[in-house]
């Protein structure tokens, strides 16, 4: 530790010494060993650090990158030490006016852009913020979701993966907020199909089943969508109905909510004659290809013995597949002709 002594005379040193400083402090977290013997004064150190360079937020994007590899770390470790970052009141809001403008930079096409790994690093930090800790979700909810579609939208594989995370781990376990998010952000619908666009990263998959467990979400967003995103939710919710043939033994919760299905096996009664063009398919509302993988859907529901009841309840299903399957015997005998 004898290379953290000198913290209060590095602050005055030049822009060298504090980077050397700071990359010192971060080698010295790499080590998993060191990294629950910091002294209790470390963190209120850096924020005098911090402040002596957030007075310019277009500061040098080095040292920043070194700042916050070092934020993401130690919020990383307790529930303490991210309510210890929060406490330093100047360092956190230094921090987030950094940040803020780096987003505001993304969008501004006059300049390039200061430093993506600085951003990476950042939004890796908020997400290790809040992970577990429901009130530093709360504070961070209102500043941060209503930037993050510009974060999906501007085309980066890992700030993408980033800003998903965040999203996933500032409104899991908060039902809540989940539904101000989905019901009452402007932005919502945007995020949801940047969701469903980024080929199964594993937290947009986290992100998307937690959405569907909100009572109203199909109801709301379904409508809305066009065909393809429509059919990339249908697979989303097959994943979650295979997954849970084989988990269903071991689990006495439904992984997937029965207002789910209810609404697809409605959506099937209302569209199934699309499939062979029975009636002539309308490309605001529906397609044939969708109707097909929601059938998948309700035929992977239907070999689940807990839901078979539900799905037999829904008025004119059973008689809407009869008269599908005749259809298509038809066809068949047709074709052969």
């Amino acid at each position: 530790m004898e290379q953290f002594d000198a913290m209060y005379t590095v602050v005055d040193a030049n822009y060298d010494d504090i980077l050397k400083f700071l990359k010192r402090l971060n080698g010295f977290l790499a080590e998993e060993s060191n990294r629950n013997n910091l002294r209790n004064t470390i963190l209120s150190e850096t924020e005098v650090l911090v402040l002596k360079l957030g007075v310019d937020l277009k500061g040098p994007s080095q040292i920043w990158i070194e700042i916050f590899r070092f934020l993401r770390n130690y919020a990383a470790f307790s529930t303490e030490r991210q309510n210890d970052v929060i406490r330093c009141s100047q360092l956190f809001e230094v921090s987030m006016q950094r940040i803020f403008y780096l987003i505001g930079k993304l969008s501004d096409e006059s300049s390039s852009f200061p430093s993506m790994p600085e951003l990476h690093l950042g939004i890796q930090f908020l997400g290790n913020l809040v992970t577990n800790n429901e009130t530093n979700k709360r504070l961070l909810a209102d500043r941060i979701l209503s930037k993050v579609y510009i974060l999906l939208s501007y085309g980066d594989e890992k700030l993408t993966k980033y800003a998903t995370m965040l999203i996933y781990n500032i409104l899991i376990a908060l039902p809540d907020l989940r539904d101000t998010f989905l019901y009452s952000a402007s932005n919502a619908a945007p995020v949801i199909l940047s969701l469903l666009s980024t080929n199964g990263s594993e937290w947009s998959l986290f992100a998307v089943e937690y959405f569907l467990h909100s009572p109203k979400f199909l109801e709301t967003f379904y409508p809305t969508f066009v065909s393809s995103k429509r059919i990339a939710l249908l697979d989303v919710i097959l994943m979650m109905l295979n997954e849970l043939k084989t988990d269903f033994q071991t689990s006495s919760n439904y992984k997937i909510p029965v207002s789910v299905l209810i609404f697809l096996a409605n959506e099937f009664v209302k569209y199934a004659d699309i499939i062979l063009q029975m009636k002539e398919p309308d490309s605001d509302l529906c397609e044939p290809l969708e109707i097909i993988h929601c059938l998948d859907v309700l035929c992977c529901a239907s070999s689940i013995s807990s839901f078979v009841d539900l799905l037999q309840s829904v008025p004119d299903l059973l008689c809407t597949t009869i008269v599908l399957l005749k259809e298509i015997g038809r066809a068949s005998c047709r074709e052969r002709v």
